[in-house]
């Protein structure tokens, strides 16, 4: 049974260098798997994507051994595309392919799975769960077109206290109605404590 921690290292963690200490702690406390994050990080105008605030996480925790599902997590990071996109969203559908295929490309052997969008009915996401949709079926394209076999995901929802549950009910109704099954191999719903949100 796969066994995983949800790192979001290149985010959280300052001190870079100490990433492989948490990579090898993982291994050896029977992780498999480990949860990343990345950002925007496509240039349309020049046709390439900028891995290079994702190596740092990247490199310390495939070189355990561990597989890698990078998260894309837009908060922190300009959606601005220089072509007018609706709400922060890409106005150029292809923008997305590219942004999936050239990562899936460049990181292919090191990156075992990529989530195409984080939470996108809680925040991350500035469009409608259609726009969410077809963002990440077109990325997940692109995944599939680079000539990686990493594993798509949607998804997570964020399954929280009170109004949570139905928020994450109401997204995946509308990727469900998007066909988005046909393209990922798996989901995944992040479940919050009520106890977190009482402390908080």
């Amino acid at each position: 049974t796969p066994f995983g921690f949800d790192f979001a290292s290149t985010q959280l963690v300052k001190d870079k260098s100490m990433i492989g200490d948490y990579a090898k702690a993982a291994r050896l406390a029977g992780a498999t798997w480990v949860r990343e994050r990345y950002g925007w990080n496509y240039n349309a105008s020049a046709n390439k994507t900028d891995i290079s605030d994702m190596l740092p996480g990247v490199n310390p925790i495939s070189s355990e051994g561990i597989d890698i599902l990078e998260t894309f997590d837009g908060r922190g990071f300009s959606w601005d595309d220089g072509k007018g996109g609706i709400d922060g969203t890409p106005a150029d559908i292809f923008d997305a392919y590219n942004f999936g295929r050239l990562n899936a490309a460049a990181l292919d052997g090191k990156v075992s799975g990529w989530e195409m969008l984080n939470e996108c009915e809680g925040g991350f996401w500035k469009g409608s769960l259609d726009d969410a949709a077809a963002f990440i079926k077109a990325a997940s394209i692109g995944v599939d077109d680079s000539g990686s076999e990493a594993l798509k995901l949607f998804g997570g929802f964020s399954v929280a206290p009170t109004d949570g549950l139905k928020a994450a009910a109401y997204g995946a109704e509308h990727f469900l109605m998007n066909d988005i099954l046909r393209y990922s191999d798996a989901n995944n719903f992040h479940e919050y404590s009520f106890d977190r949100y009482m402390i908080n």
